[in-house]
């Protein structure tokens, strides 16, 4: 089999999944609560965004560093829609998806998956957590 296609297979998986991965974890959130308070958005969403990004990444054999990118970057599309600051918001929630998949990455690799997701968490959880506090601050202002 061609090597190119079996590539671009696998970057379009990743993709795919990236698309499921949000997609569900729209719908779980939504879901789960109606109010945006501080326990949800710091706590609750991490958790179910880094198990569907990695667990579907994993079930499906495809890269979990892309879905994470790519799940920041539809992410980035949807938070752009409804800032006041479009751009900057965008490219902070790519880049933060980016580093959560790195860190999921390499606590894999030096570790195990589960300390990859759970640092990935932590981490998702901590930048939730100021996000909330820096917006709630400036609606304060």
């Amino acid at each position: 089999m061609n090597s190119h296609i079996t590539e671009a297979t696998y970057y379009t998986k990743s993709v795919g999944i990236a698309l499921l991965a949000t997609f569900a974890a729209y719908v779980i959130n939504k879901v789960s609560h109606n109010s945006k308070t501080r326990v949800v958005n710091s706590l609750f969403s991490p958790v179910i965004e880094e198990l569907l990004k990695t667990l579907l990444a994993q079930l499906f054999a495809a890269s979990i560093l892309l879905v994470h990118t790519a799940f920041g970057i539809v992410e980035a599309i949807i938070d752009a829609r409804r800032s006041k600051r479009p751009s900057a918001t965008a490219g902070l929630a790519v880049a933060t998806h980016i580093m959560f998949g790195v860190v999921t990455v390499l606590g894999w690799r030096y570790f195990s998956i589960c300390a990859g997701i759970s640092a990935s968490v932590l981490l998702h959880m901590l930048w939730n957590s100021f996000i909330y506090d820096l917006v709630n601050l400036q609606r304060k202002d």
